[in-house]
């Protein structure tokens, strides 16, 4: 549903503020794209803070206060990102202010535009009082500010954006499509549109830099690229309607084949990945049957979050699985390695001591149960 309410939105947003050919082919391109088909299935908090992201950026855009003040908060307390995304519209609006920047006005103005980061803050505290923190705890231990990871993240998050799954073709043609428009020296249309795209897009990648990161996490940055790509390609089309059709086809077709073709599931953002959700709620039922509660295990990411956390949906009781995150310690009794878990984890080299005990399988997805040996 939340899904569908997106393209709807979407649609209404971009037909608002370019027209509707461009509306159109924006709103087919971001339904063929891989990740978003893989988070149309899950219930996640990423498409969600895609719709309200859009929402939120149209009523900046139209200048409605009070529902950018009451679809900023909903984004905000959707997911912490959200705070990032209401600081790059109060950069916006600064800059395109500037000039009026010792007025009393500006400053009104940046401080209503500041009211969602402020409920933020208010839920951050009654946060503290119910938890004993400020934020998750487990994914606080994800953030790194190592050159090595936050590098490795930008590259994984900008290729996530730009390239993987078909969308590097849409790219290429993009970046044609805009040397012809610099070359015949035209103006650019719906200019403010595509710098606060551009703005919201890097944002991300650089707040994904350095927090805790996964595919999905790119998702709100989705809409944004495809529009940008949609209104640089539709002011630099061609006379020919049977030259625009056929290229319109690829840069369709690719991303759809890719999305139904590259299914392997190995993360968040492929249609592949909600088979293994079934094979690890398989796994988690049968570690509960074997009543290994007392057992240390050691585990890849979504399965260490599948056997701590009851409200997850896995475990069958309320008791939690001693669950850690690779590697393996002196401590561990039991190892679950599956087809999520990175090469690193679980080398063949690092299995002296451990006998393979149970085996899961569902199309392309396994999952290994090793006991320590006595």
């Amino acid at each position: 549903m939340i899904s569908i309410l997106t393209l709807i939105y979407f649609h209404y947003f971009i037909k608002k503020h370019t027209n509707t050919g461009i509306a159109n082919i924006s709103v087919i391109l971001l339904s063929v794209q891989s990740l978003f088909l893989a988070q149309s299935s899950l219930v996640l908090p990423e498409m969600l803070l895609t719709l309200l992201l859009i929402i939120t950026a149209d009523s900046f855009l139209s200048k409605k206060i009070w529902l950018f003040i009451v679809s900023g908060s909903m984004m905000v307390l959707t997911k912490e990102t959200g705070v990032i995304f209401i600081g790059c519209f109060g950069l916006f609006y600064a800059v395109e202010n500037f000039k009026s920047i010792k007025t009393f006005k500006f400053w009104k103005h940046l401080l209503i535009l500041s009211i969602p980061i402020w409920i933020y803050i208010l839920y951050l505290f009654l946060h503290y009082i119910e938890f004993g923190s400020f934020f998750y705890k487990e994914h606080i231990g994800y953030i790194s500010l190592e050159p090595e990871i936050v590098f490795q993240k930008i590259k994984s998050s900008t290729a996530n954006i730009f390239t993987r799954y078909g969308r590097n073709i849409l790219l290429f043609t993009t970046i044609i499509a805009l040397a012809i428009l610099l070359f015949k020296k035209e103006k650019f249309k719906s200019k403010r549109l595509i710098l606060l795209s551009l703005l919201l897009i890097f944002s991300l990648v650089l707040f994904s830099s350095i927090n805790f990161y996964t595919n999905r996490y790119t998702l709100p940055a989705f809409p944004f690229f495809i529009l940008i790509c949609t209104i640089i390609l539709f002011q630099a089309r061609f006379r020919n309607i049977i030259i625009n059709l056929i290229s319109l086809f690829i840069i369709i077709g690719v991303p759809l084949f890719k999305s139904v073709a590259e299914t392997d599931g190995t993360g968040d953002n492929d249609l592949g990945y909600t088979e293994y959700l079934i094979l690890q709620k398989n796994v988690v039922e049968y570690c509960e049957k074997q009543n290994w509660y007392n057992k240390q295990f050691s585990c890849g990411m979504n399965m260490v979050m599948a056997m701590r956390d009851y409200y997850a949906g896995y475990l069958i009781q309320e008791k939690k699985i001693k669950t850690g995150h690779f590697p393996q310690k002196s401590s561990t009794d039991l190892v679950i390695h599956d087809s999520t878990c990175g090469k690193h984890e679980f080398p063949e080299g690092s299995r002296e001591g451990f006998k393979l005990i149970k085996h899961f399988e569902s199309k392309n997805h396994w999952s290994n149960i090793y006991v320590r040996s006595p």
